[in-house]
């Protein structure tokens, strides 16, 4: 400790740490009205001169603007004192007055600049990284500690007038079960079992910044992370420990038309594009993807289609647990929640797919459709109870959910299962394997009219009618009938 230095009139104080590793603390409610300051850490032995800047009693955000590599200002925003500037310096840390509800902010450069936001053990704590640029020349930003922070009144990133360039915000969740959410907007936040842990503003568009990519890195935990996809914003999530158990939620806005795309490159990795806000959410080491369609009142026609990778696939949609699912060992299952217009799943990435539609599970969409290619199959499923399916050229309905498909679909096969079935076939122009499994059923496909055409029908145990084809020409391939 060094001797004790008193001051009247001053409205200027610098210090100046010279060599050694020093703490400087900056209290603005113990130095007097209208002081304003300069440290300067000078040569540090370990490279660790620390700044720590402490906010006014009252409503007193404190916000950084770098300048240069170890140099800067803080600045107390409600104007109660004057600004720090200092030159020299390795780490800051911010305390802030937790029960004045103090937030923080952080501007950046003209150039690119990418912040690293660090989680801390508890909600008003955690530490900031990034490397900022200026002119061309990257600088690293001083390790930024802070606490005694206020999530609910909002970190702010990259708004406050220094900003350019196109700028990243890296945020990195804790180790335990994380919520985390993006708006769409800016906003980001976490939620854990002990309340809210960070509520940040990353700096885009949407709110004055020049915040272009955002990477949500959600550690280990059974984690949840919601995204809403942003114009402008490129979006990663990374759930990371691959034995946990995370879900991306990919919501919509109610009340607009969305178009969501969703491709797996594996189990667990890909990206969900939003077509009309051109919005990308990639993703890795994620369980399980739902996306939601935000629609509250349903009809706003919202289409979800799932891709296929390019290996042979097997995929299957059924019903999940809060919607429609499309699942497979190739993809990473993906949900539909709330309303849609048309879910699609699209197998023309590869040959040699085949697509399983548990039809009377299904109950999000208004219409799905199967889109494949000559060497694909589609399999439509019924139920035990007995059902009613009737067909035209591309469409198989099966009780009151329609199964659109295309014509280049390779192979066409219909299971009904047990149950006392009619099925009643019109219009196709692609061979079918009907099997109608266990009841008394009645098969009638004399509204198939194709001379390429080629049926097989599978009564089953029971007591079938069985009614094939009608070739227009008398030249058809010739049916297989099988009463079981």
């Amino acid at each position: 400790d060094g001797p004790i230095v008193t001051y009247t009139n001053a409205t200027n104080l610098t210090i100046q740490g010279k060599n050694g590793d020093d703490a400087i603390v900056i209290d603005a409610g113990l130095a007097g009205p209208g002081v304003t300051f300069a440290v300067d850490g000078g040569s540090s032995t370990n490279g660790s001169d620390t700044l720590t800047v402490v906010s006014l009693a009252g409503f007193d955000p404190l916000v950084v603007t770098p300048t240069s590599q170890g140099a800067g200002n803080v600045a107390y925003f409600s104007g109660g004192a004057g600004a720090v500037t200092y030159s020299g310096i390795e780490e800051i840390e911010l305390v802030g007055q937790l029960a004045d509800a103090d937030p923080f902010g952080i501007d950046g450069t003209a150039g690119n600049d990418v912040f690293q936001y660090v989680s801390g053990p508890t909600a008003n704590t955690g530490t900031v990284r990034g490397t900022m640029d200026t002119a061309g020349a990257a600088f690293p930003l001083p390790i930024i500690r802070f606490s005694g922070i206020a999530q609910a009144s909002l970190i702010m990133f990259n708004t406050f007038g220094n900003q350019g360039g196109t700028d990243t915000v890296v945020f990195t969740a804790t180790d335990a079960a994380d919520a985390i959410a993006y708006n769409g907007a800016g906003n980001l936040t976490n939620t854990g079992a002990a309340g809210l842990l960070t509520n940040i503003n990353i700096g885009t568009a949407a709110l004055g910044g020049t915040t272009t990519t955002l990477q949500i890195e959600a550690q280990n935990g059974d984690d949840v992370i919601t995204v809403t996809p942003e114009i402008g914003v490129a979006i990663g999530v990374n759930g990371d420990n691959p034995s946990a158990s995370d879900t991306l939620v990919i919501l919509g806005l109610d009340g607009v038309v969305e178009d969501f795309q969703v491709t797996s490159t594996s189990p667990g990795s890909g990206n969900v594009f939003e077509v009309n806000s051109t919005g990308t959410v990639n993703f890795t080491g994620i369980e399980h993807v739902q996306v939601d369609s935000g629609d509250v009142g349903g009809g706003d026609g919202d289409t979800l289609t799932v891709f296929d990778t390019f290996g042979d696939d097997d995929l299957l949609l059924t019903a999940g647990n809060n919607g429609d699912l499309v699942t497979g060992s190739s993809i990473t299952p993906v949900e539909a929640v709330n309303s849609f217009a048309t879910l699609t799943v699209d197998v023309t990435g590869s040959f040699g797919d085949v697509v399983t539609v548990d039809s009377t599970q299904l109950f999000n969409a208004a219409t799905y459709s199967v889109v494949g290619t000559i060497l694909d199959e589609l399999v439509i499923l019924g139920s035990n109870t007995g059902d009613v399916v009737t067909s035209d050229a591309d469409t198989i309905t099966v009780g009151s959910t329609d199964i659109d498909f295309t014509a280049l679909i390779g192979a066409l096969t219909i299971r009904t299962l047990e149950g006392d079935d009619n099925i009643t076939l019109t219009g196709l122009t692609i061979s079918a394997t009907v099997d109608a499994g266990a009841g008394n059923d009645t098969v009638d496909a004399s509204g198939v009219a194709d001379d390429n055409v080629r049926l097989h029908l599978i009564g089953g145990a029971g007591n079938d009618n069985l009614i094939g084809g009608d070739s227009p020409t008398g030249s058809a391939l010739g049916d297989i009938l099988d009463g079981g």
